[in-house]
């Protein structure tokens, strides 16, 4: 599997919410390095823990934010970030799924055994399909389930090569962490004190600020952060907070959806059905993506605010008196934003004309090399104003070098007429 990228800022800097798991899991990761604090202490170190909770709360940035806590902790050890899934050890075949997580196992004491400083961190995405609690019956599905949750046992108590007094145990160099939202369906022995220890809770959003700090990192990511102040997005993070159920996915999924809406709201005002097609440089294409992202305003985060908060109240359990609210609070916060018409600016007939231009001055230069008597310097010209015009892109051409087209284009016509003659 491909590492996650080598820490460059600080772990957990992009990461918000249950502030109290990310305090007491960096611990359990310094303990995991204090071998001489443990010793003398006689207390023996998490190696192992289970994250768990609702869909969408970042169980997984989670698990990487904490190996990237480990990497940085202590640059003395080489840590390692192994993901073992359903996805990429799951067959059809009896027997081979098996085989395939004691593989992924040995995969990981391999490294191990490189070297003395190296450590390992194992995480099982989806946990629930790795251990899941074993069935009574004696299907070919509950048999290797059995199978697995007996590999995963006998690994988390084994050795990293043959048993001698100096080889460490697997769970002395390797940090095992699990990710599941369905917790009860755990199998009892995997769980059980010895085994996994360590059960940490991530919870859905419930602080205002951590809302907030979310949205605008998302904001900045797609780079739409500097169209909306941070008043408005305090609002738009009560609303959310009122549905009782907010995630970081779900906001990812709210900015994305937001940016979408501005995209296609951007299209409809373009006039000339030609004007995708005709954005062919990419400096032309980088400037139009500016002009999308600055048209972005809060009518499209409230559109797409609307949409999400009406999936939540739609749900057959969803609270009714609470639907009532949150459609209330929609309402004040619709009635707080400008009316914004559309957009009436020079942008698209006067730039699309100097995207025709740049087109109509290829063909004068192809039509040029096919005119007796015309210079290289006269064509030299054309092709430099050519480019000189399309450097600066869907900006409004500049007078002079409009001028300077016209000139050109009067002395073609001349050389035209005198090789016509």
């Amino acid at each position: 599997m491909a590492q996650p990228t080598a820490p460059t800022i600080a772990a957990f800097s992009r990461y918000y919410g249950n502030t109290s798991l990310v305090t007491s899991s960096c611990e359990a990761i310094d303990n995991f390095h204090d071998k001489e604090f443990m010793a003398v202490t006689r207390l023996k170190p998490t190696f192992s823990a289970v994250l768990y909770g609702p869909p969408g709360t970042g169980k997984t940035e989670f698990a990487k934010e904490l190996f990237l806590y480990a990497q940085q902790c202590s640059t003395e050890y080489n840590w390692r970030f192994f993901e073992i899934s359903i996805q990429g050890i799951g067959t059809h075949f009896v027997g081979e799924y098996e085989m395939n997580l004691t593989s992924e196992f040995k995969k990981v004491k391999e490294y191990l055994r490189q070297n003395p400083k190296n450590r390992a961190m194992i995480f099982f995405d989806e946990m629930e399909t790795i251990a899941p609690s074993r069935a009574a019956s004696g299907n070919d599905s509950s048999r290797r389930d059995s199978n697995a949750v007996g590999i995963l046992l006998q690994e988390l108590c084994s050795k990293l090569g043959a048993s001698t007094s100096n080889t460490p145990y697997l769970r002395e160099v390797c940090f095992f962490l699990g990710a599941t939202n369905y917790f009860k369906k755990l199998d009892s022995a995997v769980i059980r004190p010895g085994r996994f220890n360590e059960k940490w809770k991530l919870n859905y959003l419930i602080e205002v600020n951590e809302v907030v700090m979310i949205i605008e990192s998302f904001l900045k990511e797609n780079e739409i952060d500097n169209q909306i102040d941070s008043d408005f997005i305090k609002n738009v993070a009560v609303v959310l907070l009122c549905s009782q159920t907010v995630t970081p996915s779900m906001l990812a999924t709210l900015i994305n959806d937001a940016y979408k809406r501005c995209c296609f709201d951007f299209k409809k005002t373009r006039k000339n059905p030609n004007y995708w097609t005709r954005l062919k440089t990419e400096s032309l294409k980088d400037q139009v993506r500016i002009k999308v992202l600055n048209y972005f305003n809060k009518q499209h985060l409230t559109d797409a605010l609307t949409a999400a908060m009406q999936t939540i109240i739609d749900q057959p359990d969803f609270d009714e008196d609470l639907g009532k609210t949150i459609m209330e609070a929609l309402t004040v916060l619709k009635s707080s934003i400008p009316v914004i018409g559309v957009a009436n600016d020079r942008f698209d007939d006067e730039n699309l004309d100097s995207v025709s231009t740049e087109e109509k001055l290829e063909e004068e230069c192809k039509e040029l090399a096919k005119v007796k008597n015309v210079s290289v310097e006269i064509i030299r010209e054309m092709k430099t104003l050519r480019n000189q015009i399309i450097s600066n892109g869907l900006a409004d051409p500049q007078k002079d070098l409009k001028d300077q087209f016209q000139l050109l284009r009067d002395r073609v016509n001349t050389y035209k007429e005198y090789a016509q003659s």
